[in-house]
């Protein structure tokens, strides 16, 4: 039976930690995706502002201005449905709760260690069920990634060969998946600067 308890508090303990992790990465979506499509309708209007321009450079002519607000128009359009279809900030509000009612069973669990002799198998066999009967709930499943993270928040509880170098790890595999909202907000900038750079 002790052996059956500290499983299910390990499984509770890493899957709830999963699920948060999850809904802090889906949070982290949302907003950046909010940024990116702001930064770019601003973009849109200073490239339209550029029109009343009298001395701007011979290159951004009026048909130039019109195909690049026209495109980035656009871009706004797709990435709002690409956004619209993901579901980040409900998908945040799901994992976020399973992981509330998973902790739950995680505070009963804690409270079976401290007294495995009154455990009985009803007992585990009614946690099975209330475990299953959340997970179907929320009809979701945390990425890998956020097991990563989990690992990494808790170094101590794994025996990892090389735990810094895999914290580091975890920590590129996160950056790197905001690479794509940095590059809408920051490539038209640099697209800028060169330009001028190379036009003096």
């Amino acid at each position: 039976m002790e052996n059956e308890i500290n499983r299910w508090w390990k499984k509770l303990w890493e899957t709830r930690g999963c699920r948060f992790n999850a809904a802090k990465r889906m949070e982290m979506n949302e907003k950046w995706s909010t940024i990116t499509i702001s930064f770019v309708s601003v973009y849109i209007i200073a490239i339209n502002l550029v029109v009343y321009l009298k001395n701007r450079p011979a290159i951004l002519t009026e048909e130039l201005i019109t195909m690049s607000t026209i495109s980035l128009s656009i871009l706004v359009i797709v990435i709002s449905i690409i956004l619209s279809t993901r579901d980040y900030k409900i998908k945040a509000h799901k994992y976020n709760n399973c992981g509330m009612d998973l902790s739950r069973l995680y505070d009963k669990v804690c409270l079976w260690k401290t007294d495995i002799a009154s455990v009985q198998k009803t007992d585990i066999i009614s946690l099975i069920s209330d475990y299953n009967t959340i997970l179907e709930t929320y009809d979701l499943n945390h990425d890998r990634i956020d097991y990563m993270v989990f690992k990494s928040q808790n170094l101590s509880a794994y025996k990892l060969k090389y735990p810094l170098g895999f914290r580091f790890y975890v920590w590129m595999i996160s950056t790197f998946s905001l690479l794509k909202y940095l590059v809408f907000i920051f490539l038209p900038l640099i697209i800028l600067i060169i330009y001028f750079l190379i036009s003096k």
